[in-house]
């Protein structure tokens, strides 16, 4: 509203001035009406010329407002500092990012001197860069630090030019000013990056070599020049990758379609010298591991080739060490093996002499009982039973009757002792009606359930091994007895192809198989079968779990049909 009404009292006074013109230049004239319809008419179409002109003002003014506006917010709220000097370095005009990067007021720089505002070794160069734009005009750079009014320090960039006036004279000096502190740091950290890297280069143990895209050497690093025997790299000079003689021709075909290669070989310098590769006095081969790199620019743009090699010859000396180390300890483990197979087989061997041996003794003993005792005991009952038959006392009678069957008992216990010494009938009948009188006597005699199952299958055995089966069933059902906590034990021998096989299983306890170890308590043992079975060509297989039971399984072999013969009852030592 306060625009639009000062620009109508601008317009009224505007033609309050024409008016007054002219009168001055026309005076006061008497026209006919004609004349004054025709001026009045004229006048109409100028009055409204001039209101569009008018018009035309207002809306140019307008948009010169806005534009003024516009350059004002862009100038005020730009990202990069401005200010405006004069001759004398005096901040006539600055925008609000300046005053923002000072840490300032707007107001507080205007009239100021830019120089204060320059940390103190940094105005030489100020100086040294601007001195002469006013005379030679041109846009000038440079970059320093500057001072915020807290005393705090930055890094800045400042571009600048020599400006002119409304008469066209270089008069004005335009900065503009740019924190680069993060791009300081970043360069700073660039650097040092840099730096570490060319450390890391220079004093790696690994070799380095860099190629550019042609393959020429570029550089190298210290481990290089040592690996490659070389004082220098000036020694290396024009060095080409792909007329290296000890490079195998298979991976020169890989880098050439710019791929990553490793492998490891062998580095002849007597190769190098014969194709005039470079100069070295070494001679002989050095074992190298290989790693070469083609390298890409951002851009995907192939650059060169990194490649790396290190010396491994001390470790392939030393594979080779181990290896001839290795190949004698195993010809060294398989005689000592061999030495340990031959004499687990002769103490497997005298394991079961010691068994067959101490059978026989047992059977030896057996008889002693049947023969002494035994008959002694006999020929004592028969004799009782005489003196029975004869007395002609009561008391007399019920006396020898009564010593008579104390005389039995003890015959009964003898026969018992004489079968778990050594049962004859293994010898007259053989080993199915040995193990059916084992199995009724340890059920009798230890209150459980044991049947005993045979296939009714002929089987011929050695007796040598009848006895040794026979032993081993009556060790296992020892154990079962003894730790099974079984109520029910099933014996079972049946024949299967040349072999006979004896199932010995119950429903107790069970154990974890996993845990099996040798018997440390005394007797046969679980192992000392399996050991017993393997001498004679048999073998062992133990089922158990936890809660479920046992099932033990031996296997032996049966007598071939040649050497068959019938069994023949030696002597009938049943009592």
């Amino acid at each position: 509203m306060g625009k639009a009404t000062t620009t109508q009292n601008k317009v009224d006074k505007l033609r309050q001035q024409a008016e007054n013109l002219l009168e001055k230049k026309m005076g006061k004239q008497v026209m006919s009406t004609d004349e004054m319809f025709k001026v009045s008419h004229e006048l109409a179409v100028h009055q409204i010329e001039l209101e569009m002109q008018a018009e035309e003002l207002r809306r140019a003014q307008i948009d010169l407002e806005k534009s003024r506006d516009k350059y004002i917010e862009l100038f005020d709220f730009a990202p990069l500092g401005y200010f405006m000097l004069n001759k004398d370095n005096i901040i006539i005009e600055a925008n609000l990012t300046a005053a923002s990067l000072l840490n300032t007021e707007r107001r507080n720089l205007i009239k100021s001197k830019f120089n204060r505002f320059i940390a103190p070794e940094s105005k030489d160069i100020f100086y040294s860069v601007f001195h002469q734009d006013f005379e030679t005009g041109g846009k000038r750079s440079c970059e320093l630090y500057m001072r915020r009014r807290d005393g705090n320090y930055f890094a800045a960039s400042l571009e600048g030019a020599a400006r002119p006036d409304e008469e066209g004279h270089l008069t004005r000096r335009l900065i503009v000013l740019t924190d680069i502190s993060e791009r300081k740091i970043i360069e700073d950290s660039l650097f040092q990056s840099e730096e570490q890297f060319r450390n890391i280069f220079e004093n790696s143990p690994i070799g380095i070599e860099l190629f550019d895209a042609d393959g020429i050497l570029v550089t190298c690093n210290k481990a290089c020049l040592k690996i490659l025997s070389v004082a220098g790299i000036n020694k290396l000079k024009g060095l080409q990758l792909f007329k290296n003689p000890n490079i195998p021709e298979d991976v020169k075909t890989i880098l050439r379609r710019r791929e990553t290669v490793k492998y490891e070989s062998q580095y002849d310098f007597n190769k190098v010298k014969q194709s005039m590769y470079y100069k070295t006095e070494k001679s002989g081969i050095i074992h190298l591991y290989v790693v070469i790199d083609p390298l890409f620019a951002s851009g995907h743009e192939f650059t060169g080739y990194l490649m790396q090699v290190q010396d491994i010859t001390e470790r392939i000396e030393a594979q080779d060490y181990v290896l001839r180390a290795k190949d004698e300890l195993e010809v060294q483990v398989k005689q000592r093996t061999a030495e340990l197979l031959r004499s687990n087989k002769e103490l497997r061997l005298l394991a079961s002499h010691l068994t067959l041996a101490e059978e026989r003794e047992r059977r030896r003993i057996a008889r002693i009982f049947h023969d002494g005792i035994g008959q002694s005991l006999s020929l004592c009952s028969i004799q009782l039973g005489r003196l029975i038959r004869v007395s002609n006392s009561d008391a007399l009678t019920e006396r020898l009757k009564e010593i008579q069957n104390n005389v039995k008992g003890i015959l009964n216990e003898t026969r018992t002792l004489i079968f778990e010494v050594s049962p004859a009938v293994l010898y007259d009948f053989g080993l199915e009606v040995a193990l059916e009188r084992l199995s009724a006597v340890l059920a009798q005699k230890n209150n459980i359930v044991i049947n005993y199952k045979n296939d009714s299958k002929s089987k011929y055995l050695d007796e040598d091994i009848r006895v040794m089966l026979f032993q081993m069933t009556r060790e296992l059902l020892a154990n079962v007895i003894k730790h099974a906590k079984a109520k029910k034990i099933e014996v079972i021998t049946i024949k299967r192809g040349n072999t006979i096989r004896i199932t010995v299983q119950d429903d107790g306890s069970g154990f974890d198989t996993k845990n099996l170890k040798p018997n440390s308590s005394g007797g046969v043992g679980l192992f000392s079968i399996n050991e017993r079975l393997l001498q004679i060509g048999g073998s062992s297989e133990i089922r158990s779990k936890i809660g479920l039971g046992t099932k033990i399984i031996i296997t032996a072999p049966l007598k071939k049909e040649s050497e068959k013969k019938p069994v023949t009852p030696i002597a009938d030592l049943e009592l």
